[in-house]
């Protein structure tokens, strides 16, 4: 047996200190052995050893420039390495030398996907699925990168093929149940969903997106359930909290859903940690506290009756709302002496708190409940501002 036959060898059985020598005792002799320079570039990937890994494939690849294979694997590496510009180089020159090797396509797409590209993605999982219309993971990369572009039934056709090809294809449940969600088709997605848990009940997005069905069909107590499986798995997972907490409320359970609630503040794409000291609500002598706006201009509208209940246990309440719902409001800080700011303005403060936490810090249930302050007359004085405004 040669040297790198017995490299080879060792290689497969698991022994990288041995082929790793023999590899290296084969490139003594000849410097551009293509297949030694190639499988030890394999080797150092296996050992996490990038710069080594990449170095030995392009150099195989300097030395056989028109070998697919090789060039597939160098992007590969790449791509796993995080290096995805590259990666996208090599692959498209691997699919030029051989137009027909599938996985070259697939993996392709998915460096596309990775630099946001998707488009480009689209092409190649198209091409991928064209080269072979069986392969089930290029038709579910397919699927999943038409969802990212909000072509759901798109993606749900593709995820379908995958699923008559191989019906215990997790990711084509999970694609498919998904899309079906996009549509708004929860009964069906609800069975795509089963099915995955049915293949993999430690799966957590099967879960989770099992628990949004439920919630979007009103079935608390199957979503609370749900979601609970989930954090079972993932005790940490932000959204599920957030959607275990709007079952909850939905349901009328304020005692568990306001504190879960409070999960949403690391579900939401906002920087919480800038603000002043958070207010735990107690009462404030002598002290200003901020509660400020955080999501949509109607949680705003909703959410500002428990204004007046703070503004009880403070010596000063700022109140910071977005720029559009200003004129709406303004009139109120009269009436609850109180101060009316935009979210743009810089504000002093001692304490504060989000607008969508003052229900849990001030024990909020469904018998303490107040009507909404903004009754129709401002509501209808508002309104006709705006029509003389826009010459209505």
């Amino acid at each position: 047996m040669n040297t790198f036959n017995a490299a080879l060898r060792a290689h497969g059985c698991g022994d990288l200190r041995t082929a790793e020598a023999r590899y290296l005792s084969t490139l003594a002799k000849n410097s551009k052995h293509v297949d030694a320079l190639r499988m030890l570039g394999l080797l150092y990937h296996q050992q996490g050893k990038v710069s080594l890994s990449e170095s030995f494939l392009q150099r195989a690849a300097g030395l056989s420039p028109d070998d697919a294979m090789l060039l597939f694997d160098l992007g590969v590496v790449c791509k796993q390495n995080g290096k995805l510009e590259r990666a996208i180089h090599w692959l498209g020159r691997a699919v030029a030398c051989a137009p027909t090797l599938t996985a070259a396509h697939a993996c392709l797409g998915e460096a596309y996907l990775a630099v946001g590209r998707v488009d480009a993605a689209l092409d190649s999982f198209r091409l991928a699925v064209r080269q072979d219309p069986s392969d089930v993971l290029a038709l579910n990369q397919l699927g999943s990168a038409l969802h990212e572009v909000e072509l759901p039934h798109e993606a749900l056709a593709a995820f379908r093929c995958a699923l008559a090809l191989n019906r215990d294809s997790l990711a084509a449940r999970l694609g498919a149940g998904t899309s079906m969600c996009a549509v708004e088709d929860y009964e069906s997605a609800i069975g795509q969903f089963e099915a995955a848990i049915a293949l993999d009940d430690q799966c957590a997005p099967a879960w989770y997106n099992l628990g949004c069905c439920r919630l979007g069909l009103g079935q608390y107590d199957a979503a609370v359930e749900a979601f609970t499986r989930v954090l079972g798995l993932h005790p940490g997972w932000a959204a599920a909290h957030l959607n275990r907490a709007l079952a909850w409320l939905s349901a009328g359970d304020f005692e568990r859903g306001l504190p879960e609630y409070e999960w949403r503040l690391g579900a939401i794409d906002k920087d919480f940690d800038s603000a002043p000291p958070r207010w735990d609500g107690s009462p404030l002598a002598d002290k200003v506290l901020l509660i400020y706006a955080e999501q949509g201009l109607g949680d705003t509208v909703h959410f500002i009756r428990f204004v007046p209940s703070a503004r009880a246990l403070a010596d000063k309440l700022i109140l910071q709302v977005q720029p559009a719902i200003l004129p709406l409001i303004e009139p109120l800080a009269a009436q609850w002496d109180i101060t009316i700011v935009d979210a743009d303005s810089e504000v002093p403060a001692d304490v504060s708190c989000p607008l969508m936490s003052l229900p849990h810090i001030l024990g909020v249930s469904l018998a303490t409940l107040s009507a909404t302050p903004l009754r129709a007359p401002l509501v209808r004085e508002h309104e006709i501002r705006w029509m003389r405004e826009h010459g209505n």
